[in-house]
Parts: C-alpha cells; sequence; structure tokens
C-alpha cells in the first residue's frame, strides 16, 4: 500500500522522557572529547550511569548536577589524566566504552573494577582496538587493564552482532 504524507505544521517545544542509560553513559564519556559543555536532562540516578560520571571527574571533567540535570565540562588538558587508575564499579558499559576513548587518546590509563566486573571477559573490545592501534595489558583478558593509546581511527567491521536479537 502506498500513501502520500502531506508535510505537517512546524512541532516546537521541549518534551520530557525517561532517563535512558545508554544514552547517559554516552554523554558523560562523550564530555571527555567534546569541545565544550554538554547538559544532559533527566539524567538517570543507577549505580552504573552515577559511575560514568565519577570515571570522567576522575579524568579531569567538571560535574555539575542541578535535580537530574548534569552539566559536563570537558576539562582542558586530557594529559593531566595520563598514568590514573580508574575504577569502574561494576559497570561494563562504562569500562567498554571509556577503553574506546582511552585507545584513541594519547593516554595510558589503567581501568580496574568490583569483583564481578574484573571477572568478565574484555577481549570483545580488546581485539578490535588493538587492531586499530591500541595497546592493552591485561590477565587473560580481565580487568585490571591497561590501555595505552594513539589509536588512529579505522573502520572496524564486527565479526557477528554485538546483541541477541529479541524473539
Amino acid at each position: 500500500m502506498n500513501r502520500k504524507l502531506k508535510r505537517g505544521r512546524k512541532i516546537k517545544g521541549t518534551i520530557q522522557v525517561p532517563g535512558d542509560k545508554s544514552i547517559a553513559h554516552r554523554a558523560a564519556l562523550f564530555s571527555l572529547i567534546s569541545s565544550g559543555p554538554i547538559e544532559a536532562i533527566n539524567y538517570p540516578n543507577g549505580a552504573d550511569c552515577q559511575t560514568s560520571l565519577k570515571v570522567v571527574e576522575s579524568l579531569g571533567v567538571t560535574v555539575k548536577k542541578n535535580g537530574t540535570t548534569v552539566t559536563l565540562t570537558p576539562p582542558l588538558n586530557l594529559s593531566d589524566a595520563n598514568g590514573k587508575t580508574i575504577d569502574c564499579g561494576n559497570s561494563g558499559t562504562t569500562a567498554r566504552l571509556i577503553s574506546g576513548i582511552i585507545a584513541g587518546s594519547d593516554l595510558e590509563i589503567t581501568l580496574t573494577g568490583d569483583k564481578s566486573l574484573s571477572s568478565r571477559p574484555m577481549k570483545r573490545i580488546i581485539d578490535p582496538l588493538t587492531q586499530m592501534g591500541g595497546e592493552f595489558y591485561s590477565q587473560n583478558g580481565l580487568l585490571p587493564l591497561r590501555i595505552r593509546g594513539p589509536g588512529p581511527g579505522r573502520l572496524w567491521l564486527l565479526p557477528t552482532a554485538p546483541w541477541s536479537p529479541s524473539p
């Protein structure tokens, strides 16, 4: 069936949606490489998302909270974070995403986590990021994980889908 759609009137306004963990993690971590402040409205209060805030703050991002609004201002000089050890708590998303940012930088940083996170394999990020030029040092592909950049940008085609299809 074909339908012709008519152009609608301009829509203007603000909608409020529930906080989204996936977007929140990325907003926090992108603040490390952004050229200006990021404002995340309705930022979730869950442990994993708060871990991402703690991680970027420990790397020099200024984090200001006003209710559920978080303003993230990037550091003037990310190289001040060189040599740090960063605790990712129990947040696998934080550990995996920050690994890519570090591998593409001129930093050397060690990631740690709690007992549970330290037992989860990181090989699925180590292999492609190594192919892109990052250097990784770990015992059996687990945390603690020392990462050294720079990793030049490069296209990586996933050998398999990183997600499970929904039934």
